[in-house]
């Protein structure tokens, strides 16, 4: 009775309640919604990938958050480094294993109905940069990560890379007038307005309403789920390995969905995307830069992260997650199988503690990769890896006359960001 009257807020170990919890829900809600009406309006004065970009950026800020928090742990205490790596390893393998998926079948049934489903997502040319920019520091992850250490020099090539990402975006050029017409609801009447004036105030004013209100509400709306989570004895580490990303990533999701029950599913793909890239980058480049100022503060020496064998396999196998999804995009179309295998392979690994056999024994190591009391490894995480591995070759082997990503990037390069001097001229 008296969890009950707990979760009805009548009750206070939980501080007031769930009531106290979840006040920030519906404000998190409509700031997505209006930085996603900004996104589509803003296409309108700027390239759609740069659009796509502010609004990743601003809707993984919760994430961000949270991950600068456990990285201040993190060098005070050693031993929540786990933490750290299973946060952001948590949101990456959810956005790429979950939400691409969705996406796709939720475009897949609102396309069918309406008779403009071609049998698989078509990704525009444009495109070619943000699937070269995820595909960069996937590749690069591999370094850091066998490497077994994360410093200062990877937070300067990985903001580099990001800024790379954004200057060949911001030379692309924006939709083109008759793409009104694909708007819906507020977006288009916005646009209907003929007002280039209006038209620009509204945008740039709903990512500031936006953005603000989600910086200020999204924070305590994580916070007071992962208390909930705590009240009702949710592990720690699964906390914040799936808990915690599945409510700060809860922004991308609100807007994807929204996006794709429209029928702009391309669109909500690329958003994953661009959220996948800002998280690859600027979130595991933050990660150092907070460790050394916290260590400075303190009076420490050590300004490098190093991380255990467990550690290391949680991020091998999200790099290799993401290099898999990367490769599923050279082609510049997005297949049902490719779907299937990125959900089912993440629903594997998010269930890892109930197939295996050793959770009974350690519930937590299992999650991670541990032994049991007679030393036998928990593998089925590098089980998934290797399946990654081999998808990755199979795709590359199957698909490459149907490769377009350099092809398309060089096109894109001629034409918008080195246009090179007519022969007429």
């Amino acid at each position: 009775m008296k969890r009950l009257l707990a979760v009805l807020g009548l009750h206070h170990p939980l501080e007031g309640g769930i009531f106290g919890k979840v006040w920030p829900f519906p404000a998190v809600i409509g700031a997505t919604l209006l930085i996603a009406w900004a996104t589509e309006v803003a296409a309108f004065f700027m390239s759609r990938g740069m659009a796509l970009a502010i609004l990743a950026f601003l809707q993984v800020s919760p994430e961000f958050a949270v991950e600068a928090v456990l990285a201040k742990n993190a060098a005070q205490d050693p031993t929540q480094l786990q933490f750290v790596t299973a946060n952001f390893t948590g949101s990456n393998r959810l956005l790429v294993g979950a939400a691409l998926p969705i996406i796709f079948l939720i475009g897949r049934r609102v396309l069918s109905r309406e008779g403009r489903w071609p049998g698989h997502l078509v990704i525009a040319a444009p495109h070619a940069v943000e699937i070269l920019a995820l595909t960069v520091p996937s590749l690069y992850s591999f370094v850091w990560v066998l490497r077994g250490r994360l410093g200062l020099l990877d937070t300067v090539l990985l903001v580099a890379m990001f800024g790379a990402y954004l200057y060949l975006l911001s030379k692309l050029p924006p939709a083109e007038a008759e793409e009104v017409e694909l708007l819906r609801g507020v977006p288009k009447r916005v646009m209907e307005t003929g007002s280039r004036r209006f038209q620009r105030n509204f945008a740039i004013g709903a990512f500031l309403v936006g953005g603000t209100v989600l910086l200020f509400s999204a924070e305590p709306f994580v916070h007071g789920m992962q208390e909930i989570g705590r009240y009702l004895h949710v592990p720690p580490y699964l906390l914040l390995q799936w808990v915690a990303p599945l409510l700060s990533e809860f922004p991308e999701f609100f807007t994807v969905i929204y996006w794709s029950r429209q029928g702009r599913v391309p669109q909500a793909f690329m958003n994953i995307v661009a959220a996948k890239i800002n998280q690859w980058t600027l979130l595991i480049a933050m990660i150092p830069l907070v460790f050394v100022i916290t260590h400075l503060v303190r009076g420490q020496g050590d300004f490098t992260i190093r991380f255990d064998y467990h550690q290391r396999i949680e991020i091998l196998l999200t790099a290799m997650q993401g290099l898999f999804a990367a490769s599923c995009l050279f082609k510049f179309r997005f297949l049902r199988w490719e779907a299937y295998a990125l959900l089912g392979l993440w629903l594997i690994q998010l269930f890892d503690p109930l197939i295996d056999p050793l959770p009974f024994v350690q519930p937590l190591p299992a999650i991670f990769g541990g032994t049991d009391p007679d030393g036998q490894k928990i593998i089925v995480r590098e089980y998934i890896t290797v399946v990654f591995f081999a998808l990755t070759v199979f795709e590359l082997i199957r698909y490459r006359a149907e490769f377009r990503l350099f092809s398309y990037f060089a096109e894109m390069w001629r034409t918008y960001i080195r246009p090179q001097p007519s022969a007429a001229a």
